[in-house]
């Protein structure tokens, strides 16, 4: 099953018009999580309207991926600055849900959400470029609304980073750690940066990009 050029009707007339985000999902299985994690402003391919790889259209590639070939590795490329957590959860949970193991690799930034989910990509396969920074803090909210609506706010951001906090007690092997204990820390340090050498320590990522790595781990000849 194709999913880039037979995907998009007219596009495959037309090599030029194809997104290169899509050839490389289709030829490379590699999806590129860019920018904010939000809701992407649609471009047009081949006659139709796509998110440009917003949280969205990862997800539904990765899923297309995923029933295609359940065996070989998805990579996910990120550069965010993090964004909406609801958004991304869904990208958590779908990653998590896929047969295909997923293959995180952080390129230039990954802060906030964006962080938690180069920490959940498969076991012994999460990566960072060498000068790729990474950001863990709390979330945070407007304070706009009436008293009881602020109050409903932030009970809810309260129990996000909660959850949050649990993904990576999970994923950074941090199990001698409550939640309240990772939250306490964020808030701490308030914004906890770290380049890949911290990362490995905190348990963030397990590798920092060489171009041995690159070449024998993410994309063999």
């Amino acid at each position: 099953m194709a999913i880039g050029l037979d995907l998009f009707p007219g596009a495959i007339d037309n090599r030029k018009r194809v997104d290169p985000w899509i050839y490389l999902a289709e030829k490379k299985r590699t999806l590129f999580l860019s920018g904010p994690v939000g809701h992407g402003v649609p471009i047009i391919i081949g006659g139709m309207s796509v998110p440009h790889m917003s949280a969205e259209t990862v997800v539904d590639l990765m899923l297309a991926l995923d029933a295609e070939n359940s065996n070989d590795p998805i990579r996910l490329m990120i550069d965010s600055p993090g964004g909406e957590a609801s958004l991304g959860l869904m990208l958590y949970d779908v990653m998590q849900c896929v047969r295909a193991p997923v293959f995180t690799i952080g390129r230039s930034m990954c802060a906030s959400m964006a962080a938690v989910i180069l920490a959940a990509g498969r076991e012994g396969h999460r990566y960072a470029f060498p000068n790729c920074t990474m950001m863990l803090h709390l979330g945070w909210g407007g304070s706009e609304g009436r008293g009881k609506e602020r109050k409903k706010r932030e009970k809810w951001l309260d129990a996000c980073d909660e959850r949050l906090a649990r993904i990576i007690i999970k994923h950074c092997k941090k199990v001698d750690l409550t939640p309240q204990q990772i939250i306490e820390e964020w808030d701490e340090e308030r914004e906890l940066w770290m380049f890949p050498e911290q990362a490995i320590d905190y348990g963030l990522i397990d590798k920092v990009v060489t171009p041995e790595i690159y070449r024998a781990e993410l994309f063999p000849v």
